[in-house]
């Protein structure tokens, strides 16, 4: 197949990916809230699993297709979109970000911890099955400091991510959309590759920009929409708990399949604005808002490590 053929695939491919997760994520939802679990294994446990399942797919996809390369490039670039493109272009937007001190303060620890530990392990090259385990006790960890902001209320003032309307509460629409989801994140994988061998360049050039763009559309909705609504705090949360996720979980569980190639261009160019985009977020989460001018130079940090990583593409 030619390139065009190739990328017009990988186009549907991720529009099913992104719509199916939406689809599959409501539609488990409702089933969810019918059991007897807890209310907060229902709230937080599930609803956390249910983001995290584009990426976990198209993690364990790359893996087990001989690219684990993939998968930290992803996930540097989808934490740089999370910290920087999407704060920055909502800002810009709408004038500024608001939130609230406190409850952001207690979400910091967590956030830098997530993203020093994911630095630490990536940087002799490789993410090994005992770095991995590691990796998912930190999740462990980051769903059972979650249970604390329950009791006092933080999380249940976040609206869920994915709101439809009324359907029926059956497993035939659920099942139908893991299907799709499945597919659509597998040939998102397949098509990546396939371009990327005919141009003759790594795929993790695409993993980190092209895919982590697309995946994180859902992220930038319902953060729009949240900030717009006057919820500040909900978008900051969601895009630190989408951090958080992918350092550990989306790392994690491909790591046990086998080892995770850390490409240098990620140690070189990714490491350093991923530390920097962190602590610019921290910082900025101190003074509880973003404005727009800072929203604009957000923006344009995300370009400029655009730029740089995809350098070797157009050389």
């Amino acid at each position: 197949m030619n390139t065009m053929l190739w990328i017009f695939i990988f186009v549907l491919a991720v529009g099913a990916t992104v719509a199916a997760s939406q689809l599959f994520s409501a539609q488990a939802e409702k089933l969810v809230k019918k059991t007897s679990f807890s209310p907060f294994f229902k709230d937080v446990v599930i609803a956390t699993f249910l983001v995290a399942l584009p990426e976990l797919f198209i993690s364990i996809f790359a893996t087990t297709q001989d690219y684990s390369s993939m998968v930290p490039t992803y996930v540097t670039g989808a934490n740089l979109i999370n910290l920087l493109l999407i704060p920055g272009i909502i800002a810009l937007a709408l004038g500024s970000l608001t939130v609230n001190k406190e409850n952001a303060m207690k979400q910091l620890p967590l956030l830098f911890s997530s993203i020093v530990l994911l630095l630490v392990l990536s940087f002799d090259g490789e993410i090994s099955l005992w770095e991995g385990l590691v990796l998912l006790t930190a999740f462990v960890a980051f769903v059972a400091a979650k249970r604390s902001e329950y009791r006092e209320g933080l999380w249940e003032r976040i609206e869920h991510w994915f709101s439809f309307g009324k359907s029926e509460r059956t497993l035939a629409p659920l099942l139908f959309w893991l299907l799709v989801l499945c597919a659509g994140t597998y040939y998102t994988v397949t098509g990546v590759v396939a371009i990327s061998e005919v141009e003759n360049f790594n795929p993790g050039y695409l993993a980190s920009s092209v895919i982590a763009l697309a995946v994180s559309i859902p992220e930038l909705i319902f953060a729009y929409r949240a900030t717009k609504a006057g919820r500040g705090d909900s978008a900051v949360t969601v895009l630190i708990t989408s951090t958080i996720i992918n350092s550990t979980l989306v790392l994690a569980l491909p790591s046990f399949i086998k080892p995770l190639n850390v490409l240098d261009d990620v140690l070189k160019i990714s490491t350093p604005f991923l530390l920097f985009a962190v602590i610019l977020f921290s910082l900025t989460l101190f003074k509880r808002k973003w404005t727009a001018y800072e929203g604009a130079a957000l923006i344009l940090i995300y370009l400029v490590f655009l730029v740089q990583f995809l350098n070797p593409l157009f050389s």
